[in-house]
């Protein structure tokens, strides 16, 4: 062993009682892990657990938003379908011409099968569409719904709200020509 080694195996036994000098020089004894090192590894893992859990969060957030989104865009379309259908054959209807939005509409048309009426409502949050005397729900989820006419052009603005995250929301105003009036 050299000098410089010996003054420190001297110092480190003073030290720490337990020190034992390797005999090789380029040989250390292992004996466990440190406080220091316990400690640094538990930050370490604490650190990456917490953004796991943060980014799952986020993800999971991320993924009801859509969903949420998404159920307000479907129960548009199917609204805006039925209405659509129905206001291209209609000839005559019960909303007053240039008046405040009515939040009901009957659509009059005749085709190949004979005289039709569908009436429109809102039923809670369900646009009820009873045509021909046979009610059917058309779109779900619709917070508001209004009917305004000017000579032969129907306006129809309605709100679809989700039903989970209600701060979620889309209105929605479609003007659509009769096909006579």
């Amino acid at each position: 062993m050299s000098a410089v080694t010996r003054i420190f195996s001297v110092i480190a036994a003073a030290v720490h009682p337990g020190y034992r000098a390797s005999r090789n020089p380029g040989e250390r004894r292992e004996r466990g892990f440190t406080l220091i090192e316990v400690v640094a590894g538990v930050a370490i893992m604490a650190t990456i657990g917490g953004v796991m859990v943060t980014s799952m969060w986020e993800l999971t957030t991320a993924g009801a938003i859509g969903g949420a989104k998404q159920s307000v865009t479907v129960e548009i379309r199917r609204a805006a379908l039925w209405l659509e259908r129905d206001i291209y054959r209609t000839t005559s209807t019960d909303i007053p011409d240039a008046s405040a939005p009515v939040s009901s509409a009957q659509l009059e048309w005749t085709d190949d099968t004979g005289p039709h009426v569908c009436i429109y409502t809102l039923s809670g949050s369900d646009l009820i569409r009873t045509c021909d005397g046979v009610p059917s729900t058309v779109a779900k989820n619709l917070s508001g719904l209004g009917f305004t006419r000017a000579g032969s052009l129907l306006t129809v603005a309605f709100t679809a709200t989700a039903p989970t995250r209600t701060t979620i929301n889309e209105t929605v105003d479609i003007n659509l020509a009769m096909k006579g009036g």
